[in-house]
């Protein structure tokens, strides 16, 4: 199963010690041949003096004719650090001479090519333990990777080289010492291969059960922060499929725990800053504990999946708050990312004029003058976070911060009876310069929104949103689809490119048949048995079951799959539920024969990893126990990054781990038990976390200012509501390693971690409400290094009884 390859958190192993050569510029083009593509990412590097390709067959064959190693630099229209980087590197006319003396260089927006990303990330993530975007990969001509990274600055940084002296060493390497790097590139390379087999574990015969439910609910339990609501520490995602999860599996157990989980969740993400207060929608995710600093970029299918699993939890509640904020996604979406042909944009950027946020900064200065009178009754319900690092001019007034719905405000939702204020902030806020949108249409993220509009107005009664997502969905088949070649992924600028890749069938399907159940039109339905008659046809793997993310390519390294969730859901994940749905529907038994077969394909792999598999889950629920009334197939949508289970954004203060697990697993290197015991009053327990660390080695310690490593971090939850004191680390010892130019931070040989727990005292007596076996939870991450070696993060999942 998990991938037990380790590579050094630097590939400077092989290049270090070169002197930094310099060399002469010229004056660059005033285009390049980006200037030609559809995508807003790669045009926006058409100005670069470096000598850009798109990723096709004349890069390739450019770089094996001239044996020249390949630069992959890979991003995305609304990527903070992609923008950064664009700007100080690649506009660098000394920089860009490098580049087009001694490397083929290949940009390549991850949107239109989640394959290629896929590939490349996993291939950062194994080499570096990290990930994220920018990626900057270095590849053989054959495309085997032997270097990446993510942000690289235009100069040395403490813990950071720049991207000169990479480019000069990495140069030195080919030259001199290639043999070294063509064999460390095979040794990725067959890693990366190696990842892609271990996803099917099974031989197809295992029959997945009831246990493997059981253990997603634990795993759900041990991943839950039942303080600050999500899974997992910061930087916090909104995990709409674990969500999604928590509920059904409430509806068919009766254990209050996992509503409490999904409601807490649900309540902390629309009243903190993850939430746009004033023009609604959510950002892509926070960047503390608290959810109160977001990323700022908006993306389609965050708005499509909260939307859906909002509506779902008022399904499930009654609670009107919650249908309210799917409401004002679903708003927001037809507002500002909906084409006048009824389609749906990409994204919305994060920054404007290279500020983060700057576009939804307040100040209480601003709210005062553009409020008048009513600014007492708003500023009542609402609070500003300071935003961290923000530069401040002439048009970002100081004190500018993030609205928040304060605590003590009541709790009949965050916008309820403000709807007049936060359109004349709206108004105010309108005439600021605002963010780009990518106007991209992609397939499967508009087969997710048209999923959400289809289920709002089954649930609402508003037939306006069932003809939103018609719309929607006739626009798909009239310029997307094609009925010889199929379905094509991207549409921009008034013409088809690159075809669709099997999330793209995946979850239009799923769109299709949410406007079919919604709609009872069966011209919906005939639709989605001719995608999934050809999804079938062109991915489908018949000696192991389940399907493969793109159809084979000359210039590919391998076929990959997509089953493991990442911020998304897989393609395969969706598939499954769709199938299903399917064959309620039309009473073909086959499509529940095919969806049997996927599950036996990756029947161990979900036992064992249960939370990249939560798409999956769901479906292998429906499977078992028939649907329930709130959710319905086709949610969700394969994320490209599935497959290594998160990647971070990085370059600044708040680098992210995305969605998915962390870490390959598998190691020894760590032990750690978990003890509870009575504290001096009821109700309290005093638990301690004890480590061993084996002797060589050592983990990161709580804190880190070294880009790529990851700190030592502790969560809690229970079987019932908890509050926990903060976590108490001990004094870390400081070493210093050839990689970093500062000293790390690092825990050796055995220490302990404690915390004050607090719970209800009633809820522990005889007779209360504590669900299954009374059990404190608690979730350790870490990441262990050698003087040589960092392996990948993991986390330990640890429990011990609750005994009063």
């Amino acid at each position: 199963m998990p991938c037990s390859a380790r590579f050094f958190l630097a590939a400077f192993v092989l290049i270090a010690g070169t002197a930094v050569l310099g060399c002469d510029a010229g004056p660059g083009p005033p285009s390049n041949r980006l200037s030609g593509e559809t995508s807003l990412y790669l045009r926006a590097h058409a100005r670069n003096p470096v000598d850009w390709h798109p990723w096709d067959a004349e890069a390739i064959e450019r770089a094996r004719g001239e044996g020249k190693p390949i630069f992959l630099s890979v991003g995305y229209a609304t990527c903070y650090w992609c923008h950064f980087m664009e700007r100080e590197v690649f506009s660098d006319l000394d920089i860009a001479a490098v580049m087009n003396a001694h490397f083929v260089n290949i940009k390549v927006d991850r949107e239109e090519r989640p394959d290629i990303d896929e590939i490349y990330m996993t291939a950062t993530q194994l080499i570096t333990g990290g990930g994220g975007w920018p990626n900057s990969v270095f590849l053989t001509p054959d495309l085997e990777p032997f270097f990446a990274g993510t942000y690289f600055p235009p100069e040395d940084l403490p813990g950071r080289p720049g991207f000169p002296r990479v480019l000069n060493l990495l140069r030195d390497a080919w030259e001199n010492r290639r043999d070294d790097l063509v064999e460390q590139a095979g040794r990725v390379a067959e890693a990366i291969r190696s990842f892609q087999r271990d996803q099917v574990a099974s031989d197809g015969t295992a029959e997945p059960d009831d246990a493997t439910l059981a253990v997603a609910r634990s795993h759900l339990k041990t991943r839950y922060d039942a303080v600050n609501g999500g899974f997992g520490p910061a930087p916090k995602f909104p995990a709409s499929l674990r969500i999604e999860l928590a509920l059904s599996a409430y509806e068919r157990t009766g254990d209050r725990s996992l509503l409490a989980m999904a409601t807490h969740t649900l309540d902390v993400m629309m009243r903190g800053g993850l939430y746009d207060h004033v023009g609604g929608g959510f950002h892509r995710y926070a960047t503390d504990s608290a959810w109160r600093i977001p990323h700022f970029e908006k993306m389609l299918y965050n708005q499509a999946d909260l939307a859906r699993v909002y509506l779902l939890a008022f399904v499930m509640t009654g609670d009107t708050a919650y249908r309210a904020a799917a409401e004002d996604v679903l708003a927001f979406v037809q507002r500002e990312m909906q084409s006048v042909d009824g389609a749906f944009h990409a994204s919305v950027d994060s920054e404007t004029d290279a500020v983060e946020g700057r576009y939804y900064l307040w100040s209480e200065a601003e709210i005062t003058e553009t409020l008048g009178a009513d600014a007492d009754v708003f500023l009542g319900r609402y609070g500003l976070t300071p935003m961290p690092g923000v530069e401040i001019d002439s048009d970002v007034p100081a004190g500018s911060g993030v609205l928040y719905v304060r605590e003590e405000a009541d709790s009949t939702g965050p916008f309820a009876g403000l709807e007049a204020m936060r359109e004349v902030l709206r108004s105010a806020r309108s005439k600021r310069k605002r963010p780009v949108v990518d106007p991209k249409v992609i397939a499967a993220w508009n087969g997710q929104m048209i999923d959400a509009f289809a289920y709002a107005g089954l649930v609402t009664g508003d037939g306006r949103y069932i003809e939103t997502a018609a719309r929607a969905a006739d626009f798909m088949l009239d310029r997307l689809w094609d009925d010889e070649l199929g379905l094509y992924r991207i549409y921009s600028d008034g013409a088809v490119r690159r075809r669709a890749f099997q999330e793209d069938y995946a979850c239009l399907i799923g769109g299709l048949l949410s406007l079919y159940e919604a709609s009872a039109d069966s011209r919906w339905l005939v639709a989605a048995e001719t995608l999934t008659n050809r999804m079938n046809e062109r991915f489908w793997d018949p000696d192991t079951g389940g399907y493969y993310f793109g159809e084979s390519e000359e210039y590919q390294l391998l076929r990959t799959r997509n089953a493991f969730d990442g911020a998304r859901a897989s393609g395969n994940g969706v598939a499954a539920r769709v199938l299903l749905s399917l064959a309620r529907h039309t009473g073909d038994t086959r499509y529940r024969t095919r969806a049997s077969r996927l599950f036996s394909a990756y029947a161990a792999s979900m036992k064992e990893v249960p939370g990249r598999f939560t798409s999956m889950i769901l479906a292998l629920q429906a499977y078992l126990h028939g649907e329930w009334d709130g959710v319905r197939t086709g949610d969700g949508a394969g994320g490209p990054n599935a497959a290594v289970g998160g990647a971070r954004e990085v370059g600044g203060p708040n680098a992210v781990v995305d969605g998915a697990e962390t870490g390959f697993g598998g190691n020894a290197k760590v032990e750690a038990y978990l003890n509870a015991v009575p504290g001096p009053r009821d109700g309290e327990f005093d638990a301690t976390v004890s480590i061993r660390i084996e002797d060589g080695w050592h983990i990161i310690g709580d804190r880190t200012d070294v880009q790529g490593l990851v700190p030592t971090a502790l969560t809690f939850n229970a079987d019932l509501p908890i509050r926990t004191a903060a976590v108490s680390y001990p004094p870390a010892d400081t070493l210093r390693f050839g990689f970093s130019d500062v000293p790390v931070e690092v825990y050796q040989g055995e220490i302990r971690l404690t915390a004050r727990i607090e719970v209800d005292s009633r809820l522990l007596a005889e007779g209360g409400s504590l669900a299954e076996d009374g059990r404190l939870y608690a979730t350790l991450y870490y990441q262990a290094c050698n003087d040589a070696v960092c392996l990948a993060p993991e986390e330990k999942a640890l429990s011990a009884p609750l005994d009063p």
